[in-house]
């Protein structure tokens, strides 16, 4: 469960809140991130520019009450380089977007290979 707060009045600000494992059947997490843009506008994207958007924030349960945060390279509008630290360990990955809601991407966490896809719904 995550929700994505974007004020009107912070340019280039989102902040970002969750939860993981909320039935606690392995360790519950509550996070909270806040994300900004650099480099180029959120409108870069639509004119394929690169840009950067840089993540912070804290982490409990899982994230061992630590800072976490983490990097996004967007090379276009479909493909972007990303790195993230979880407060113990770092992790990349090179990620595609075919359109908004779907996406698939593969990188190495806590030295092993991972690869997923997800699909995204907005509300």
């Amino acid at each position: 469960m995550k929700a994505n707060i974007i004020p009107s009045n912070w340019n280039r600000v989102q902040i970002g809140v969750g939860m993981m494992d909320v039935l606690d059947q392995v360790e519950d997490t509550f996070y909270a991130i806040v994300s900004t843009d650099l480099l180029a506008l959120p409108r870069a994207l639509d004119d394929d520019a690169t840009f950067l958007r840089l993540h912070v924030g804290y982490g409990a349960g899982a994230f061992d009450n630590e800072l976490i945060g983490g990097a996004e390279l967007f090379l276009n509008s479909r493909w972007a380089v990303v790195a993230e630290w979880n407060g113990n360990d770092l992790g990349a990955a090179i990620r595609y977007c075919h359109d908004t809601p779907f996406r698939a991407q593969a990188g190495i966490y806590d030295e092993r290979f991972f690869a997923s896809m997800t699909v995204g719904l907005e509300f």
